[in-house]
């Protein structure tokens, strides 16, 4: 199963759990970048991140040498703002073609409720969100090693249809 991880991390939260996924799965593992930063601090990081996630805004992102469509397993990584996906992830998501990869989930939050959000990832992608695995996890970057090791290894079994899932 030829998999990859492309994800948007603005302070690092969201790339420690994409780092301990790819390593885990074995897969590729890209990283989106925004051709200008968002803030990472202050009222900006909310006000600007959370406007462009709640207003659908697409920023405009710098190359990344991926074709989803090349792999049979696309994980999309990303922080949940303002209860919508980050904005970076949905300029990924209108600027290239998925074909037939499963794709799946991993949805970093301070709520740890990332079930609208994911429900717009599907509909954003054309797929149901019943058939695609969906990992949420509640600051990732500052979780204890063994549980962010414990709840990917999870996740990994779900991909790999060990733990019976839909997927």
């Amino acid at each position: 199963m030829r998999s990859a991880i492309i994800f948007y991390s603005l302070e690092g939260n969201t790339r420690t759990a994409a780092n301990q996924l790819a390593k885990t799965l074995g897969a590729d593992l890209f990283e989106i970048r925004t051709v200008k930063e968002y803030p990472k601090k202050g009222l900006g990081k909310f006000l600007i991140g959370g406007r462009d996630s709640s207003f659908g805004r697409l920023p405009a992102l710098q190359p990344l040498e991926v074709n989803p469509a090349d792999y049979d397993v696309v994980v999309l990584a990303l922080p949940m703002w303002a209860g919508k996906a980050a904005a970076p992830i949905n300029s990924f998501i209108k600027s290239h073609d998925f074909g037939s990869s499963k794709v799946a989930l991993m949805i970093s939050s301070a709520s740890g409720d990332a079930g609208s959000c994911a429900k717009d990832l599907a509909a954003k992608l054309g797929r149901s969100v019943g058939n695609m695995a969906t990992l949420s996890l509640t600051n990732p970057g500052r979780m204890a090693p063994a549980e962010l090791t414990e709840q990917v290894n999870g996740f990994v079994r779900t991909l790999r249809g060990e733990a019976g899932g839909a997927f």
